[in-house]
């Protein structure tokens, strides 16, 4: 599941770099590299989430 970055509905690339357990639930741990921001999402939402291709990266570098 770390292996791949994802894209987020608004297009924002999704960098995953590590899981922690939270009771029952996983979550992943997340950068943003065009904001330079880190952030979390629960596995079961993580993983619904399209593969990032070269195109979601270019189209994200140009906004």
């Amino acid at each position: 599941m770390l292996r791949f970055d994802r894209r987020a509905a608004d297009g924002e690339i999704l960098h995953p770099y590590a899981g922690r357990q939270e009771g029952d639930t996983w979550i992943v741990r997340l950068y943003l590299p065009f904001r330079k921001e880190y952030s979390e999402v629960p596995e079961r939402d993580f993983i619904t989430l399209p593969i990032a291709t070269a195109d979601d990266v270019r189209a994200r570098a140009g906004r």
